[in-house]
């Protein structure tokens, strides 16, 4: 369920019985690597260690669940109860990977910036706010944030800003660059992993650079 799709799927065959032996073969000989291509690492390694068990062999428990806790814990995700099977089901979900940024403008000491990023999301006349950690004095900042926002339709807009903070409550921080992305132009279930240009907000911005995002949607079940 977490990966965009299986490479056994949409195999094609004369009978259901040649099908199921050519699914076999794939299944047999896809290596985990290429299965759990896109996801986290924690994905491969429990798969592995599954494959690594005798027949009568009990697993570690608390192995596993380590894995995916420190997972958890390194995308940044909030446990608030929301899991994807308790949407609605006419509403879609929007995932967005802020991953890292390269070749930022300089607007604080020493020609560096303490860069990161905000994730806002308008839909139907709501609209959530999602923020990175800081990465201090850096212009190549690596934020590896993870965040995902349940949408009431397909006409929902994201906005990423990239910001320097100027760590002082009395002055704004510093504008890095924007990137919008309208959710009508993705595709359905499929990951869009790549280096997006900043734009300016304005003629007199000064920006420069590239954000890593991976952006991924999941329309909701029509309406019955």
């Amino acid at each position: 369920l977490a990966a965009p799709g299986l490479p056994w799927q949409g195999l094609k065959a004369n009978s259901n019985r040649e099908k199921y032996e050519r699914i076999g073969k794939v299944k047999m000989n896809c290596p985990t690597s290429q299965l759990c291509n896109g996801l986290p690492p924690c994905f491969q390694k429990y798969i592995d260690y599954c494959k690594s068990l005798a027949f009568d062999e009990e697993p570690e428990y608390q192995f596993c669940r380590a894995l995916f806790k420190a997972a958890f814990s390194h995308f940044r995700f909030k446990d608030d109860g929301n899991f994807d099977w308790t949407i609605f089901m006419t509403r879609g979900l929007l995932t967005v990977g802020v991953i890292a940024g390269q070749n930022l403008a300089g607007k604080g000491p020493n020609g560096l910036s303490n860069a990161y990023c905000t994730v806002a999301v308008k839909d139907d006349g709501q609209k959530r706010k999602e923020t990175t950690r800081t990465v201090q004095m850096d212009l190549n900042p690596l934020w590896e944030s993870l965040f995902e926002f349940p949408l009431q339709s397909e006409t929902a807009q994201c906005e990423i800003t990239v910001w320097s903070n100027r760590n002082n409550f009395f002055l704004r921080d510093r504008f890095l660059g924007c990137i919008h992305l309208n959710v009508s132009q993705l595709s359905d279930r499929v990951l869009k992993d790549a280096w997006f240009p900043l734009q300016k907000r304005s003629s007199r911005s000064r920006v420069s650079g590239d954000v890593h995002l991976r952006i991924y949607y999941r329309k909701g079940f029509p309406q019955m």
